[in-house]
């Protein structure tokens, strides 16, 4: 049998338990948003088709994040210093822009993007491309190949 006392115990640490949860879950929500924020401080650049050091055969999708202090518009991209603004498409909601870049050379190439206005903002990744027939992850390709049975 429970004694009035250890009743009482329960139902305090209950009150403190229910008010303490919306406070806790409340400040989750807070730090999310600042951890979001800041992520998200500036222009943010990563690749969707494969990571940027794996790139192969001259393209790569990629999104930029922009955060929210910028409108989509006042985002430039360019590669190797060439503006590739036109290859991406705006998402408002999402504050992305999404695009393919084509015409990468083999080696590294440099993706920037930057944001002009009252707040200014950069971000630049390095992609780096390798041939069509590798090879992309091992050294150099074994030449002459020679496929066949003995």
């Amino acid at each position: 049998m429970r004694h009035w006392s250890d009743i009482r115990l329960y139902a305090v640490f209950a009150a403190a338990l229910a008010m303490a949860l919306p406070c806790g879950w409340a400040a989750a929500d807070e730090r999310e948003d600042d951890d979001r924020g800041e992520v998200r401080r500036g222009l943010s650049i990563r690749t969707l088709s494969n990571r940027a050091d794996l790139i192969s055969d001259g393209n790569a999708l990629v999104e930029v994040h922009v955060p929210r202090q910028l409108r989509t518009d006042q985002v430039k991209v360019t590669l190797n210093g060439v503006n590739v603004t036109s290859s991406f498409v705006a998402n408002a909601t999402a504050r992305t822009l999404r695009g393919v870049i084509t015409g990468l050379r083999v080696g590294k190439n440099e993706l920037s993007a930057r944001a002009s206005g009252r707040h200014h903002a950069a971000a630049s990744l390095t992609l780096t491309n390798h041939a069509r027939g590798g090879p992309v992850l091992l050294g150099s390709q074994t030449t002459p190949w020679i496929c066949a049975t003995p």
